[in-house]
């Protein structure tokens, strides 16, 4: 049985293969296996010196090292995360929350039917789609400042965004996209633009909603793993 020290200097050893493997997700998967494979070339080899065992132990893991349990304990994490993602999406689907978004929605097809004729289509645009870009700027900004503040757990907070099927970068390309497709935009257009907008709208509130709920349940979820590490400790 390993002692302290010993699995401290297990994990130093992990730690100095790569950044990703310092994840405490990541970390805590490669020391589990680690430990009982040195611990096994210690028992089947009296007198081992540790650094030897740990060397040795290392290389039976293959060519790609630690690489193959660094990838079972993110796709760990990310099965979890994409079960609270659907979990979120069908709460908010069925919360009062929801009327706010279609209101908006809602909002967004009538003003663009009264202000049709009477503000030139580049102003109505601009009056549409520059809040939307400010909304997904604000949420691009807790993103990154969650990620800058637990730096020790950054792969729960890169869960919540690829977890979630209404992803941040996904809403990005959208708004993008309705630029490129108002341009220049025909009385036919606008007809699709009565439809295109306001789902828009829907679809960014909704998605900003989403992974706020996600990045709570991601430092929840941090909380919870630094209490159990500091009982064990």
């Amino acid at each position: 049985m390993l002692r302290k020290e010993e699995l401290q200097l297990l994990e130093t050893y992990i730690k100095k293969r790569s950044l990703r493997f310092a994840e405490p997700a990541i970390l805590s998967e490669i020391l589990d296996h680690f430990a009982c494979k040195v611990e096994e070339l210690q028992a089947e080899h009296p007198g081992i010196e540790l650094e030897e065992a740990m060397l040795r132990a290392h290389r039976s893991f293959g060519i790609r090292g630690f690489g193959p349990l660094a990838d079972v304990a993110e796709n760990s994490v990310y099965l979890r995360y994409r079960k609270y993602a659907f979990a979120e999406i069908r709460q908010l689907l069925l919360s009062p929350h929801m009327l706010y978004i279609l209101s908006a929605g809602a909002f967004c097809h009538l003003l663009l039917r009264i202000c049709s004729g009477k503000l030139p289509y580049n102003d109505l645009l601009c009056a549409l789609d520059i809040p939307l870009l400010v909304y997904a700027v604000s949420l691009w900004i807790v993103r990154a400042y969650r990620l800058k503040t637990q730096k020790k757990h950054r792969l729960e907070f890169q869960m919540c965004q690829r977890c979630s099927p209404l992803g941040l970068a996904f809403n990005n390309t959208l708004i993008f996209l309705s630029f490129v497709c108002l341009a220049g935009i025909t009385d036919t257009h606008f007809q699709l633009n009565l439809i295109i907008l306001p789902v828009m709208v829907m679809f960014t509130l909704f998605s900003g909603i989403v992974e706020l709920r996600l990045q709570k349940r991601a430092l929840q979820d941090i909380a919870s793993s630094e209490k159990m590490s500091a009982f064990v400790n």
